[in-house]
């Protein structure tokens, strides 16, 4: 799920302006709608662009992205188990 909605934020050209501050990222889902949002930020959304009838971004006034909305979540990823990983800026030298 995570490579499709990367795929079309960069499509339209909102790949550079996702930012990662001291900010808590939450991820909803939202059973009775099936309906999945990802915020990325606390700042107010001025602004939601719809970028396929299943996938929503909120903007902030400087057109970072705040959240995104996924309908009918359940179609694209199986979300009752998130995966969270860490990738290292430096990986460990193997001997």
């Amino acid at each position: 799920m995570y490579r499709e909605i990367s795929e079309v934020l960069q499509e339209e050209g909102f790949g550079c302006m996702l930012r990662h501050e001291e900010e808590t990222m939450r991820i909803k889902h939202f059973e009775a709608t099936d309906t999945a949002i990802i915020e990325l930020s606390i700042n107010l959304s001025v602004e939601t662009r719809e970028l396929n009838e299943n996938l929503y971004i909120d903007l902030d006034n400087q057109g970072l992205v705040v959240s995104i909305t996924i309908e009918h979540a359940d179609r694209f990823a199986d979300i009752q188990e998130l995966l969270y990983q860490s990738i290292p800026t430096r990986l460990p030298m193997v001997k």
